[in-house]
């Protein structure tokens, strides 16, 4: 059923009906420095950031809106997947786009 709510329409293409998403999305994770020379999983919650993205199947132009951007926990809730299985719930809570240089 979550996956279902991702298809938007169909098109046909070469005589074959297919799916087209309403939505993409992209979640990222990283350590706050950029460069702690360790594994994802031996960092802290305080080390990490992360963010998701979620994005209708349109176009913005240019630059990123901070519309797009969400919680990669909000993006398991949408999908079901989960991401980074090792990383802390708190860290899956963050959204702040301009630690990812998104103004």
């Amino acid at each position: 059923e979550m996956l279902r709510s991702l298809v938007g329409s169909e098109m046909c293409i070469r005589d074959s009906i297919v799916s087209l998403p309403s939505n993409y999305y992209k979640v990222l994770l990283r350590t706050k420095s950029g460069s702690t020379g360790k594994a994802i999983k031996d960092c802290s919650a305080d080390e990490l950031i992360s963010i998701g993205f979620w994005v209708e199947h349109k176009s913005y132009g240019q630059d990123i809106p901070r519309s797009i951007c969400t919680k990669v926990a909000d993006i398991e809730a949408k999908t079901g997947f989960t991401f980074f299985p090792q990383v802390s719930a708190s860290v899956k809570q963050q959204n702040n786009p301009t630690q990812w240089g998104i103004n």
